[in-house]
Order: C-alpha cells, then structure tokens, then sequence
C-alpha cells in the first residue's frame, strides 16, 4: 500500500473532479481561475493517490514559495472520497500531502471549510491551528427571536427591496464604504476586483435596499446554485437613522426570504468572531458552526523543533540528578 500525488492544470480540473463528486462554488474552474487572476497568483493543483487511486484532491493558490488564503470570503474547497473519510487511511492521506507541500513551500496557509472537523495531520506536523466560527441559517426553518420578529412587525413602509441590480453604486458605495472600515487601498482594489469577477461568472448576487432618496445600501452573496448554499460575504455600512428603523434587519430577513425562494437550503454568514455582531446575527437563530484556519511557516516549525530537542535534554538531564 502506498501514497503518490499528481498535479492537474486548472484546465482539466472540472472534467477530472467530476467524476467522483460535482463541485461547490469554491472548487469551480470559473472560481479559481478569478481568484487567481485578481490576486495575481497561481494554481497547485494537488491530488493524492492511494494505490493509484484518488482519495483526496485539493487546488491551492501559490504566490513565490507560499500556500496563501487570499482573503477570508471563502472556504478552502476539499474533495475527499466518500467511503475514506473516516478511516485512517484518509488521515495519512493528510499528512502525505502536507509532507509534501512542506518540501516546496515555506508558508502554508489554509481556510477549511466548516465539514473537515479533523484537523490532527496538521497538528502533527507543526501547524498553528486557530478555530474559528461561523453561523448557518437553515432556510427550511425560516424562524426568528422575538426581537427580531419585533422590528419585522413594526417596519417602516418606506423601505423597498430589489436584486441583482444597480451594481454601479454599489461598486461606488463599497469603495467608499471599505474605506470607513479602515481597508487598505491595494486590498480595497482587490476586494472589489474580487467581488467584480465573480459577479461576471454568475457566482455573485446583490439585495439592495433603498427609500425615497434612493439606494441606502446591500448585502454582496455568493450563490452555489448546484449545492443549494449561499454566503453573505458582505454587508455595507448603515446609517444610524436607518439603523434605528431596524434596517439590516429588514434587509437580511428580505434577502434570506428570496433565497429560500431560489430553493436555496442554508447560508453561512461567513462569520460569527466578533462579540457585538455575533450578539445581533444570533437573533436569526443561527447554528454555530466550527471551522479551522491553519498556518505554517518552515521558521516557526524549526524553532519548534530545536525547542522540542532542548526542552528533551532539559528533562533527560534532570532525570538523572
């Protein structure tokens, strides 16, 4: 029984992949091939054999000598075959792999997606693991606390709702508005870049809100379509007036509503990290869900292991005091 690995190029990815599993959005041709060209980066495409047969298939986006993340809206995409994911087997399909890109890369960064709960190869092979959290809204059960259910009540009349449309200002709007944020300008130009491209290949959907002024503001969502799931990956700034009526509320219930409608099954909220906005989405009566970002940097790993050594010879020699 043996491990081997073989690249493919994002050309043939879609077909190979195909075979054994249709892919979410994050694992598409169309996906990576924009990732890579906003972020000027390429592709390693990996997948590991166990007695030549696929058992595990990973695309990774490279810049120099580093596996990076290129930003937090998304989900590392993962196949891993069905009958191995809980065996050993897979497990040391892991740490193949990572052994692997260790010999190649220096840094190695991955966002998992919120399924892979078993995170011990890179543990094992001197990984910094940080958990993190998001929430999931399960659209066939489309209840909320009775807060919400409050503001949903007493709504102002003057609020209307529309989608994929007015992508102008919204383009204008969030580059003014990630500004307020504090983003960077490269990464501002990236994020929209980002945001830009995927509404070019249909993997992006926009719910706006507006009043007699006009548009106020909306909430950018990627949409998988084959996988029935969507993520709000971002939702601009609300003025305090409208805050006060309500608004993102009014907003995120809409926008949950029409998909529901679009027969989409759940939406991740792409995050629930931060104390005060976790509070306020928890009113949705969200699941909590896990998920694992994982980092490792070839410096780190040796001091970690030179320690290790000293730390050995400390105790060995204590012992015989």
């Amino acid at each position: 029984m043996s491990y081997s690995f073989l690249n493919i190029d994002v050309n043939d990815w879609e077909l190979f992949i195909n075979q054994y599993s249709e892919v979410n959005v994050f694992g598409t041709e169309t996906f990576l091939k924009t990732t890579t060209s906003v972020y000027n980066c390429d592709l390693d495409i990996r997948v590991v054999l166990f007695n030549n047969k696929p058992i595990l298939a990973v695309p990774l986006f490279i810049k120099g000598n580093k596996v990076v993340s290129p930003n937090h809206y998304y989900y590392q995409y993962i196949w891993e075959k069905e009958t191995s994911k809980e065996s050993w087997n897979q497990i040391e399909a892991w740490s193949f792999l990572i052994k692997e890109l260790q010999k190649k890369y220096k840094e190695i960064k991955l966002r998992l997606p919120t399924k892979l709960k078993d995170v011990r190869p890179f543990i094992w092979n001197n990984f910094d693991i940080r958990l993190k959290y998001t929430y999931e809204k399960d659209l066939q059960k489309l209840t909320y606390n009775r807060n919400i259910k409050r503001i949903l009540n007493h709504h102002n009349k003057k609020y209307s709702f529309n989608e994929n449309c007015d992508w102008a200002p919204n383009w204008d709007f969030y580059n003014n508005d990630l500004v307020k944020l504090g983003v960077k300008k490269n990464d501002l130009r990236l994020y929209v870049s980002y945001f830009k491209g995927l509404k070019e290949i249909n993997q992006l959907e926009v719910f706006n809100v507006y009043d007699d002024d006009g548009f106020i503001t909306s909430i950018l969502t990627i949409v998988d379509y084959k996988s029935k799931l969507a993520y709000f990956a971002l939702m601009g700034l609300v003025e305090d007036k409208h805050y006060r009526k309500g608004l993102p509320t009014l907003l995120y219930d809409n926008a949950l509503n029409r998909l529901k409608q679009k027969d989409i099954l759940k939406v991740d909220f792409l995050g629930a990290n931060m104390k005060s906005i976790s509070k306020y989405k928890s009113n949705f009566l969200p699941s909590l869900e896990g998920y694992y970002e994982v980092f490792y940097a070839e410096f780190n790993a040796k001091n970690k292991k030179n320690w290790s050594k000293i730390n050995h010879l400390i105790h060995k020699v204590l012992r015989f005091r």
